[in-house]
């Protein structure tokens, strides 16, 4: 009686482990088809060497990224130069978009109409306007601090659609305007500036 029953049980046991097997390799088998594809990462800015103001060659020393701390939260990016320009050669293809992170500080008072922050594309070629007009440059993004005053105590995140830039090659430019642009009391800092591409990418900055 006791064989009987010893040999019953090995045999389901046996059969368990036959079906936990064969369930085992149709998941490893149906792996790639059941998961989601992974992201396809942004174009961060980072890795590409700026010009600096209107000058038509990058320095030998460019400026590098770094970690820029500011108001307890650090992040990867770029201090904007006395020169107040960051130009950046890329490519734009359909859907482009751009996200970063914009930061301030100043040891002067600020007035209306002293500072604007603001984003140009600066296409290799004009592009054709909403109005049929050739366009040599688009203005994608601009703010002052009068609208944004939190740039001055947080970083201020911004995620834009560069549809108005068209596509192919040019340059995106970071610019500090205005009286106190050039003032030694008063810097801009750019955080994790990324370019990407809808639907390839939902980036979070």
């Amino acid at each position: 009686m006791f064989e009987f029953i010893h040999k019953k049980l090995f045999r389901f046991i046996g059969f368990l482990t036959l079906i936990i097997s064969t369930v085992i390799i149709n998941m490893g088998c149906f792996r790639d088809i059941v998961q989601p594809e992974p992201a396809t990462p942004a174009n961060s800015l980072l890795f590409i060497a700026p010009f600096i103001g209107d000058e038509s060659e990058i320095r030998s020393l460019a400026p590098q990224p770094e970690r820029l701390t500011r108001f307890g939260y650090s992040v990867e990016g770029f201090s904007i130069p006395v020169e107040s320009k960051l130009r950046f050669p890329i490519e734009l293809r359909d859907g482009a978009r751009l996200s970063f992170r914009l930061g301030a500080q100043t040891t002067v008072s600020i007035r209306q109409g002293d500072l604007e922050f603001r984003i140009e594309w600066f296409p290799e070629k004009p592009i054709i306007g909403e109005t049929g007009e050739k366009l040599e440059k688009v203005i994608a993004y601009s703010t002052i601090p009068e609208r944004n005053p939190e740039i001055f105590t947080d970083w201020f995140f911004a995620d834009i659609p560069l549809y108005s830039c068209g596509t192919g090659k040019g340059e995106l430019c970071f610019i500090v305007d205005g009286p106190l642009a050039y003032d030694p009391d008063v810097s801009f800092f750019l955080g994790h500036p990324s370019v990407y591409f809808e639907p390839e990418l939902k980036h979070r900055n």
